[in-house]
């Protein structure tokens, strides 16, 4: 099983509209794309100064990355969506999550808008949303 931090910087009706469709947009350039797939796991990371820096919510993959046909960009579908009604602020458990390597400089390490994560910090952002 592989765990992902699918990371967001668009206004909240971009994320409200991917969720409400259950798909996730899949750029040419995402780092990782073949390697996410079905069964995977995510969680949402809210980036940005003005009400980001935030973790708000799961997923489970439900499809590897499909192409749009007529689209330049692909998609993956997503299943069993949770959103945090008290998001997971980064800062409060920055010392605890091991993707991020140098603490000064966390903000590196939330971009790319698909990041691989292990499980140990899937489990402790999804444990702190409690």
């Amino acid at each position: 099983m592989d765990y992902w931090m699918f990371v967001i910087n668009d206004a909240d009706y971009v994320f409200e509209e991917r969720i409400k469709n259950k798909t996730w947009p899949i750029f040419p350039k995402t780092q990782n794309r073949d390697s996410i797939g079905r069964g995977h796991k995510t969680v949402f990371y809210k980036a940005g100064k003005s009400g980001g820096q935030k973790f708000i919510g799961t997923a489970i993959l439900a499809s590897d990355v499909r192409s749009d046909p007529g689209k330049m960009n692909s998609y993956i579908a997503l299943d069993e969506i949770i959103v945090w009604k008290t998001p997971v602020d980064v800062r409060g458990i920055l010392e605890r999550l091991d993707f991020i390597k140098d603490k000064l400089n966390w903000g590196l390490y939330m971009q790319g808008g698909v990041r691989r994560i292990d499980k140990k910090d899937f489990d402790l952002i999804i444990s702190v949303s409690k």
